[in-house]
């Protein structure tokens, strides 16, 4: 009898150790690749915590992601742009990617929790930064297009195009609503929000001004 009742809390602590080697293992040159090779599945398990643990040290690995992305990109795009001192460029790039990662994981997280959605805004922040994996290759880009000059419009897009597909894996991710659907969301919600919250500030000037 006591054997039997044994069985199910070695089997929960075999499956808990098995998990922790799992998070282990997913380091951040693991995640790194598998954002290159099968970027779905690897968002996937990074928006599951009993997979890929949403602590301090996820988010520092998303955080380590936005930095390196962002100084690449910065100093890449800083050899297009002769006008402005390239430190002040660097500067101003990261503050702004930084400023866009916390505002695509606060909408998510958003979100998330007006469709009942459980999940934690560390997550929200994990995947988010995670999608930016491909302003890693704004450098290689950037030769291309100054090669290539009738084509450099292209070659630029390319890395935007590939990291807004990414945050629309990563959204999906989490929100679980198909690719179509979290994209109609994705573009329809920001300007309704926009709208209402203007909406209403007209209403309440007006009133002020009323009065």
């Amino acid at each position: 009898m006591d054997l039997e009742s044994q069985e199910p809390v070695a089997d929960q602590s075999q499956q808990d150790s098995s998990l922790e080697e799992v998070k282990e293992r997913i380091g951040w040159t693991n995640i790194f690749y598998g954002m290159l090779i099968a970027p779905a599945t690897t968002l996937n398990v990074l928006a599951n915590p009993r997979l890929y643990g949403a602590d301090a040290r996820g988010v520092l690995g998303a955080l380590a992601t936005i930095f390196l992305s962002g100084l690449i990109e910065s100093f890449a795009h800083s050899v297009l742009d002769q006008e402005q001192s390239t430190g002040l460029f660097v500067i101003t790039s990261l503050f702004g990617d930084l400023f866009n990662w916390l505002t695509l994981a606060v909408l998510l997280y958003v979100l998330a929790r007006c469709l009942k959605i459980e999940t934690k805004f560390r997550s929200a922040l994990i995947v988010t930064g995670w999608a930016s994996v491909p302003l890693v290759f704004q450098a290689p880009i950037v030769c291309f297009a100054m090669a290539a000059k009738s084509s450099a419009e292209f070659f630029l897009a390319l890395p935007m195009i590939w990291y807004f597909a990414l945050e629309l894996f990563a959204y999906d991710s989490i929100l679980k609503l198909g690719k179509i659907k979290t994209l109609g969301i994705v573009i329809l919600l920001p300007p309704i929000l926009f709208i209402a919250c203007l909406f209403w500030f007209l209403i309440w000037a007006t009133s002020g001004i009323s009065q």
